[in-house]
Parts: structure tokens; C-alpha cells; sequence
């Protein structure tokens, strides 16, 4: 596109970015394929972290499902999302899992209440070379927590719970029990957490009143070429149109020299039929000429065909004069009136569907047709062309890789078939463990997956199998636990291998391993919640324009209180002083923070303030502490040190907060140590 253009498109990974003031929380992906480099963008967008913090949370902020015969992505190369294995035999219900649809969950930070779900489908993979090499459509809707009512919000509502149908229906085929695996100990999983808060929102969005027909279509049960119409008239209008525009990245291989692509002939009859195009409409197929299938081999049909002719995409300005391949799927008609510049009761389809047989024309099968997905819907105000007196108003050209000009000569360009697409022969099976939780002590750890899974052998990094002990543990030859480990298993007759996460009592999934901390640092990190710590780098002193004199933060004057959950508010500057004082303000300034937090935020929190005051355990101010023999921790069982609701043991809450703190004194070793004050 031009510099003067009022239209700024996002690339793929920015529909990914979180809406200010609100944070990304979890998400369910699916797709044909996906690669780390574009899976880590997309998921720094979202999530506003880097890939160095995200292996510090170790948190899952997206669940990815792609077509079973993609290979694995492991656990590590894209930190924060967990690519799911397969869990049933080769034998798929659909020839290919070609649908690429996004659920994305974000909540306010401020107010956890307020959440944002974020429906995107796209015409491209998620990877790279849909950035950077090809011509792709994504289309999103975003629903917020207040528009559950609204009847102006039901299109939306429908159209996430059609897609919630199609992406819950793949979760039942994949793998997804490391989701919900608890921590240890009655600790609380983020991974969890996140997740089940987010399916929450969308369970509340299903549950709600959708009337009207979704937008959101895919292929399971019928084609995309059935619902396409019955779309456009209800959603649209059921008008006869003078236009169509048809483009894809790939066609039908085995087309006629004297007739019309069959699914290109199937879609005008189809229009025809139910009245939404004129028998004299100008029908304009968008090719890659040096790689459009059997279409070369049925050019000649398709030009002889009044009013048929076949373009070029147009490639957008903004992609300077780099080549760009068309990999867009889509239709879209019109009505075209002299004199004017309206897009006459306009309609689009994009998906991932192409106008193959598999891709469109047949509905989802074990023998023929593709799992596809996309969206029909009527845009306002589109105009033919964009001019200087349009203001903001969106052109064709804008909104689909479409330009008014000469149609191609194919003496000029001849057209080539290029290569058929070859299918995989790979197969990502989920193993028989999900994931395996690591005990470590000197020298070595042990390994330890669910009791129910069955026989598997865990390899070390030389290949070999690892001892066992007994039923599902494995005596790891080190005593630094892996990230993740090669699981290697028979099924069928076949062996199979698969990268396994590893987890640690925490409930972190391939998580770094945590470093020690000074106390400073410790309160540092804390100051970050609900977002993750900083990267576990070097210490670094302080900022010189960070304002001396406290080192853990005095509480804010009453009446001039930081908002709720402001984790960059009032941030401390430390320096050294007696280890007395600093562990006290410490003590102050953690009750300060903690008596204002969310109850929604409170077990992510108990789990957070043990994992980081456990990894200042080796602090020198809390060993002159243990040489007082004065337990440090115990005023923060106060009552008045505690929110409302976690007061004390006779709620839930309570007792996460009691048990968090007991497992730390235990790490701090102060459990029997003399109490700072009496409890009431």
C-alpha cells in the first residue's frame, strides 16, 4: 500500500498483541503448519514477554494443534507454547487438518473481571514465510466481558461459540493433560490457572444467548461450497450480484482442456442457482500464474467463457517490490453500477479452504475432505476505488489482493501447473506420559510421570534408556533436571519417539532453572505480579535515578494508594542497610501489596511468593535472622497482613496462603524458630 494510505494492516503476529491496558492469558491455536520463529513473535506479542522470561515462568500461554503429520515443536523452541501430539492412530477423520483459527484470551491486569476474547482466522500458517513471502487475509472479531448482554454483540457471540465447537472437538483428539496437571503439594499450577480461567470466558460466551447465524463456518459436517450461499443470503443479501472475484493459493490438479475447473464451475452454478449472481456476471479468477494447477491446463476454457478471465494479485505497496506468492483464499461479489463507486451489497469469504475439491468442495473425511474453516461476511461501505475525497473509507484494493486491470494474455504469460502439493508421511503421536516431574538430589534426579501411563522408556542425552525405578521412574544420570527429555515408546508395531516437557514442583513446564536471589532482587520480582519476573540474568545494582533511602519500598501514604495489581507502581530502590530493617520493610511492603490484590489473582500469588522468597533462601539478611533465632515470616500470618478474604485458615484462600508460607519457612529453615509478635 501507499504512505498516504489510510488502511495500516497488521502482519499475522500483530493480531497477536494484547489491547492496552490488558495482557495476554491464554489461547488455543490450530493450524496446517507453525514454526518457532513466528510462533515466539506471535506469543511476544501476547503475552508481553520475552522468550527469556517466558522459559523463566514457565507457563503455557497458547495450546497449539496442527496436522498430525507435522513434526513435533519442542517444548523449548518456542517457550510458552505447548504443541499437542496426537492421541488417537494414523487413521484421522479428516485428509488433512487444514483449518487456522485462533481463541485468544486477555485479561486487565488491573481488573481481572475485565477480559477480551479475540476470534482470528486466517487464509495462512503460522509461520514465517507467511510474513515474509506470501500474499495472506486474516480476519478477527474481539468480545469483551460487558458485551455478554447486548444483542448488538450476538453475530459475535455465535461466531466464537462455533468456533469454541470446532476447537473443543480437536481437543478431544489431542493430547492436552499437561494443561491441567496440578503443582505439587497443593501449590497452584499458572498454566492452570490461566487456562481454566480463560475456557471459563468462553463457556460464559457459549452459554449466552446467540441468536443468528455464526459467521464462523468449518467443514465437518458439510462443505464450505454448501454453507458459502446459505451464509450469503442470510447474513448478506439475497440479491443477484454482477460481480465475482475468485483467488487461491492452490486449485485442482486434474482439470479438463475443454471445460471450466469443476470447483470453480461449482461455486458460479451454486451462486447462480440461489439467486446471488446474474447470469451475464463478469467472473474474475486471481492466479499465481507460474503455479496455478490444472488451471493452466484449462486457461483457454476459462477465457473462451463469456465473461471469465484470469489476474494477476496484486501485491500491496507496503510489501515493497518484493515478489509475493498468493496464498489467500477467497470469493467475493458485488454489484457494480455505472457511475458509481459503491461496492453494491458486497460479501467475502476468506478461510484456509482452496478451491480444491478437499479444500472446498467437500465436506471433512477420513478419504477426501480437509478439516478447513472460515468466514462470510457483508462489508460496509466498500468502495471500487480509493480516492483523495474517500476520507477513511476502505477500497477493494485495501481489503483483498484485487486491482481493476488487463487480464492476462497467456501469450504474454504463459501459465505454468507448478508442483502438487505432497502430503506429509510424518506422524507426531502424543506418547503415553504427557509430561514428567523431576525430584532431584546430588548427583542425580529421578524423573516421574503419571501412575496410568503405559510402558515407555525415557532417554538420556547419549540416547540410551534411563534406569528405572519401579513403575513410571526414571533415575536421571545428573542432578540438574532437563527441560525436557526424548521419550521413546512401540505402538502398533512401530517405535515412536516424542519430545517430552519436564516439570518441576512448581508446576513450570520446561521451565530454566531458578537461580538464587538476594533479598532486593527477590522483592524486585515480586513488584512485576501478576506479571512474570524478570529474566534470571545477572544481579544488577540499581538505577542511579532510582531514588535512595528504601530499600524494599515503604507502603503508600493512605489515600494515595497505586491502582490494584500495578505491578510497576511505586517500584523500590534498595540499598544497603542493617539486615533487620531491610527484612522488616520487606515483610511491610509484601503485606502492603498483598492485602490489595484480586481474590481472583490470590493463588497465582501464594505460588509466586513462595517460588521467589524461596530463591533468596541463602540472603544474608535472613541468615542474620537465623542467628537471632527469629523467625521472619511469621508476622505476615497476621490477619492485618492479609487481604480480606484470606484472613485466616477457615477459607480456602487462607489455606493456600498458610500452606505456601509453611512450605517456605521450611526451604528458609526458620520453621522452628521463635515467633516475631503474638498471633490473636
Amino acid at each position: 500500500m501507499s504512505s498516504d494510505s489510510r488502511l495500516h494492516p497488521l502482519s499475522l503476529t500483530g493480531h497477536f498483541e494484547a489491547p492496552e491496558e490488558y495482557e495476554g492469558c491464554f489461547g488455543w491455536m490450530c493450524g496446517f503448519s507453525a514454526d518457532a520463529k513466528f510462533l515466539d513473535a506471535a506469543l511476544e506479542r501476547f503475552s508481553g514477554l520475552t522468550s527469556q522470561r517466558r522459559e523463566l515462568s514457565g507457563r503455557v500461554y497458547l495450546a497449539l494443534m496442527l496436522d498430525p503429520r507435522h513434526p513435533q515443536i519442542s517444548p523449548t523452541d518456542a517457550p510458552g507454547v505447548l504443541h499437542l501430539g496426537y492421541s488417537g492412530h494414523r487413521r484421522f477423520p479428516f485428509n488433512l487438518l487444514h483449518a487456522k483459527v485462533a481463541l485468544l484470551g486477555y485479561r486487565k491486569a488491573a481488573d481481572p473481571s475485565a477480559w477480551k476474547l479475540r476470534l482470528l482466522v486466517s487464509t495462512g500458517n503460522w509461520t514465517v514465510q507467511t510474513l515474509e513471502e506470501s500474499i495472506d487475509l486474516a480476519w478477527r472479531t474481539d468480545l469483551d466481558a460487558g458485551d455478554l448482554p447486548p444483542e448488538r454483540t450476538a453475530r459475535t457471540r455465535a461466531d466464537i461459540a462455533a468456533a469454541w465447537g470446532m476447537l473443543s472437538w480437536l481437543l478431544g483428539r489431542y493430547d492436552a493433560r499437561i494443561l491441567d496437571v496440578p503443582a505439587l503439594e497443593g501449590r497452584v499450577s499458572e498454566t492452570r490457572h490461566a487456562m481454566s480461567g480463560c475456557r471459563d470466558w468462553v463457556e460464559a460466551v457459549v452459554k449466552s444467548r446467540c441468536k443468528g447465524r455464526p459467521r464462523f463456518i468449518d467443514s465437518r459436517s458439510k462443505s464450505l461450497l454448501v454453507q458459502v450461499p446459505e451464509l450469503i443470503q442470510e447474513i448478506c443479501s439475497p440479491v443477484a450480484r454482477n460481480y465475482l472475484a475468485m483467488g487461491s493459493g492452490f486449485f485442482e490438479t486434474d482439470c479438463r482442456e475443454d471445460a471450466l475447473p469443476s470447483v470453480l464451475n461449482g461455486i458460479s452454478k451454486a451462486l447462480k442457482r440461489d439467486g446471488l449472481m446474474s447470469s451475464s456476471a463478469q467472473v474474475d479468477v486471481f492466479v499465481n500464474p507460474g503455479e496455478c494447477q490444472g488451471v493452466a491446463r484449462a486457461a483457454d476454457a476459462i477465457l473462451k467463457n463469456k465473461g471469465w478471465s484470469l489476474r494477476k494479485p496484486s501485491t500491496p505497496s507496503c510489501f515493497g517490490n518484493s515478489g509475493r506468492f498468493l496464498h489467500a483464499k477467497f470469493l467475493f461479489g458485488a454489484n457494480r453500477r455505472g457511475g458509481s463507486n459503491s461496492c453494491g451489497s458486497a460479501w467475502i469469504y476468506l478461510g484456509s479452504g482452496n478451491l480444491t475439491r478437499p479444500g472446498f468442495a467437500q465436506p471433512m473425511s477420513a478419504d477426501g475432505g480437509n478439516l478447513e474453516a472460515g468466514v462470510v461476511f457483508a462489508p460496509d461501505g466498500l468502495l471500487w476505488k480509493r480516492e483523495p475525497s474517500d476520507g477513511a473509507a476502505l477500497s477493494i484494493e485495501d481489503a483483498l489482493p484485487i486491482l481493476p486491470g488487463e487480464e492476462l494474455s497467456l501469450k504474454e504469460t504463459p501459465l505454468g501447473a507448478g508442483e502438487n502439493l505432497s502430503p506429509r508421511d510424518g506422524f507426531f503421536a502424543a506418547p503415553p506420559v504427557p509430561w514428567l516431574r523431576w525430584t532431584g538430589s546430588e548427583g542425580s534426579g529421578l524423573l516421574q510421570g503419571p501412575e496410568e501411563s503405559a510402558e515407555y522408556d525415557v532417554l538420556t542425552s547419549t540416547g540410551e534408556p534411563c534406569p528405572r525405578e519401579g513403575a513410571n521412574r526414571h533415575r536421571w544420570p545428573s542432578g540438574v533436571s532437563p527441560r525436557q527429555v526424548h521419550v521413546r515408546w512401540a505402538s502398533n508395531g512401530e517405535i515412536m519417539q516424542a519430545m517430552v516437557p519436564v516439570l518441576d514442583e512448581y508446576g513450570r513446564v520446561s521451565p530454566k532453572e531458578l537461580q538464587r536471589l538476594d533479598l532486593r532482587r527477590a522483592w524486585w520480582d515480586l513488584c512485576e505480579f501478576p506479571s512474570a519476573p524478570q529474566d534470571d540474568g545477572p544481579q544488577h545494582d540499581p538505577p542511579e535515578d532510582e531514588p535512595p533511602g528504601n530499600p524494599v519500598g515503604d507502603p503508600p501514604p493512605p489515600g494515595d494508594q497505586p491502582p490494584v495489581n500495578d505491578a510497576h507502581a511505586s517500584r523500590p530502590a534498595p540499598e544497603a542497610g542493617y539486615p533487620v530493617r531491610e527484612m522488616m520493610r520487606l515483610v511491610e511492603a509484601l503485606a502492603d501489596k498483598q492485602v490489595r490484590l484480586n481474590k481472583s489473582d490470590w493463588p497465582i500469588w501464594c505460588a509466586r511468593l513462595e517460588q521467589i522468597l524461596t530463591q533468596a533462601a541463602d540472603s544474608v539478611e535472613l541468615q542474620y535472622f537465623k542467628g537471632l533465632g527469629l523467625d521472619p515470616l511469621s508476622p505476615l500470618l497476621h490477619p492485618a497482613f492479609r487481604p480480606q478474604f484470606a484472613e485466616t485458615g477457615a477459607t480456602g484462600e487462607g489455606q493456600l496462603y498458610e500452606a505456601a508460607l509453611a512450605r517456605l519457612g521450611k526451604a528458609w529453615g526458620v520453621t522452628n524458630l521463635e515467633k516475631i509478635g503474638r498471633l490473636p
